[in-house]
C-alpha cells in the first residue's frame, strides 16, 4: 500500500502497467477488494488487467465474480466491436485475433468460432486463441482437431501451442494422477527434449498419490541429479516411505 500511495503522489498510477503491476500485487495478496476498488478506478483496461482481476477472483475462490466479470468483460467487446466496424477497422487481423482471444476467454465460442471462420488470413496467433478458448472451456477434442487442422494449413506451431518441456510435465502429471505410469514412462522415454525435474518431479508426485514406492525409488534418483538443491522432492519420497510405514525409508 505504500507502494502504491508513491506511485499515486508521482503520478505514475495513471500508467496502466504501474496500475496492472498494483492490480497483481493485491490479488497475489488476497486484498481482492482493493484490487477491484483499483480495477474500477482504471480509466483504460488492457487484456494484462482483465486477466489480473479475473485470475485475482479465481484464486480466492470467488467463482460467482469470476463469471460476472467474464460477462462484463464481453459486454465491452461487443461495444469495442461495434466501434471498430463502425471505424471501417472490422477487417483489421490484429483487432480480429483481440476480439476472438477475448470470446473465447469469456466462453461464447460460437461467436470466436465465427469470427474465426470469417477471417481470410488466419496466423497462428488466430488459431492459439481458438484452440486455447475450446481447451479452456473443457472441449478437448475440438481443441485437438484444430490444432490437427492448423498442422494440414502448413502452419508450425510456437511454444505457446504445441509441447515443450514444461507441457510434458503437464501431461505427465495427468497420466500420473490417473495412474498410467505405463504410459507416463513411455511418454517421458519418446520426448525429444531431455526431460527435466519438473518432469520427473511430476512422476514423483503421482508416485506419491499411488503409493508407488518402487518407481519412486527411481525417479527420484532422476530428479535428484538434475536439481540436487531442491529438497522439496526429498520431503515428498520421505512422506511417500511414511505413508506406507517405511521408517527406514523415512530416515
Amino acid at each position: 500500500m505504500s507502494a502504491h500511495g508513491c506511485s499515486v503522489n508521482f503520478g505514475l498510477d495513471c500508467d496502466m502497467s504501474v496500475a496492472n503491476c498494483l492490480l497483481s500485487m493485491y490479488v497475489g495478496c488476497g486484498s481482492v477488494e482493493l484490487a477491484r476498488k483499483l480495477f474500477d478506478g482504471m480509466s483504460k483496461k488492457g487484456l494484462i488487467t482483465w486477466q489480473a482481476m479475473i485470475s485475482g477472483y479465481s484464486q480466492n475462490g470467488l467463482a460467482n465474480e469470476v463469471l460476472d466479470l467474464y460477462r462484463e468483460m464481453e459486454i465491452i467487446g461487443r461495444e469495442v466491436e461495434e466501434q471498430m466496424a463502425l471505424g471501417g477497422f472490422g477487417s483489421n487481423p490484429f483487432l480480429q485475433n483481440s476480439l476472438t482471444n477475448m470470446y473465447a476467454r469469456c466462453g461464447n465460442l460460437l461467436k470466436a468460432r465465427a469470427l474465426f471462420e470469417d477471417m481470410p488470413y488466419k496466423s497462428i496467433i488466430t488459431w492459439t486463441a481458438i484452440i486455447g478458448g475450446y481447451g479452456l472451456h473443457g472441449h478437448g477434442e475440438t481443441a485437438v482437431d484444430l490444432f490437427d487442422k492448423m498442422i494440414k494449413t502448413g502452419i508450425r506451431p510456437d511454444g505457446a501451442v504445441f509441447p515443450g518441456v514444461e507441457h510434458y510435465a503437464c501431461i505427465i502429471d495427468l497420466l500420473g494422477r490417473a495412474g498410467r505410469f505405463d504410459q507416463a514412462k513411455e511418454l517421458i522415454g519418446s520426448m525429444k527434449i531431455k526431460p527435466d525435474g519438473a518432469v520427473w518431479g511430476a512422476l514423483l508426485g503421482a508416485c506419491k498419490i499411488h503409493k508407488n514406492v518402487d518407481l519412486a525409488k527411481l525417479t527420484f534418483e532422476k530428479v535428484i541429479e538434475l536439481e540436487p538443491a531442491n529438497i522439496g522432492y526429498h520431503v515428498l519420497i520421505s512422506n511417500l516411505y511414511a505413508d506406507v510405514e517405511d521408517m527406514d525409508g523415512v530416515s
